[in-house]
């Protein structure tokens, strides 16, 4: 075990490596707008977001991240941030406000998927070249709380809610096709690695579970155990190698 967030909270979502993470936003309660930062050993306050935010995507690192789409205290947004490693910037929103997206990649090359908005669960799917959002190939399922990893061209997606299912699919840069299944169908798991080398854990079906999973471009394997259950915290998705991932806060905290 590292550090302890200095504030807990769950539904966040973070960006970065096991020595340089960043944490951010989340429900405290209540929502909150706080970001923190991972040295490998402690966290520290980096600057806050614009607003509170719940339930939203991120990619990046820790110098360099991006938040998109949501839950603020407006509703469900489409909202974008830049992190630069002190402090929160605006730019363009997505094409489509929503919530419980799956998240990956750089700040200058991201990709989200799926989602929940208007009553109903998306298969939509965008990518981000640092200013604009393109829509993209849809998902072939309508999922919320996916995991996700890998870039925008070489992307990993499993599992996802409701119902919750252990189904995988691999994304390269213009098409899905679908992979080896998950041992546990979970949703809200974190982790980290590519598409072909990725790490899974927690989540929750519908309890919360300490399994984790690696993938290796095929198949999926056990892991090691979580020492408690964990659903919905912060991890570096994308730029964390799967042999070094990192989880923080979620629930149960």
């Amino acid at each position: 075990a590292g550090g302890n967030l200095s504030t807990t909270r769950v539904q966040m979502y973070g960006a970065g490596s096991q020595t340089a993470g960043l944490a951010f936003g989340g429900e405290a309660p209540p929502d909150t707008a706080e970001t923190e930062e991972y040295d490998g050993s402690s966290w520290t306050a980096g600057g806050d977001l614009p607003t509170a935010l719940k339930d939203h995507g991120a990619a990046g690192t820790q110098t360099a991240a991006l938040s998109a789409t949501g839950v603020n205290p407006g509703g469900y947004t489409a909202e974008g941030y830049h992190y630069d490693g002190s402090s929160w910037t605006a730019v363009a929103n997505n094409n489509t406000a929503r919530g419980n997206v799956a998240a990956t990649g750089l700040q200058t090359a991201a990709i989200i998927w799926g989602g929940y908005a208007s009553d109903a669960t998306q298969s939509l799917m965008e990518t981000y070249d640092g200013s604009t959002w393109s829509e993209s190939t849809n998902h072939p399922t309508a999922k919320q709380n996916y995991y996700g990893a890998g870039t925008t061209t070489a992307t990993l997606s499993a599992g996802g809610g409701p119902p919750f299912v252990n189904t995988t699919f691999e994304y390269d840069g213009s098409n899905w096709t679908s992979s080896g299944a998950m041992n546990t169908s979970r949703a809200d798991g974190r982790g980290g690695g590519t598409q072909t080398a990725a790490l899974a854990a927690g989540g929750y079906n519908p309890s919360h579970t300490v399994n984790s999973e690696a993938y290796n471009g095929s198949t999926w394997t056990e892991g090691p155990n979580l020492a408690r259950g964990h659903t919905g915290g912060a991890a570096g998705q994308n730029s964390a190698p799967s042999a070094k991932c990192w989880v923080a806060g979620g629930n149960p905290s």
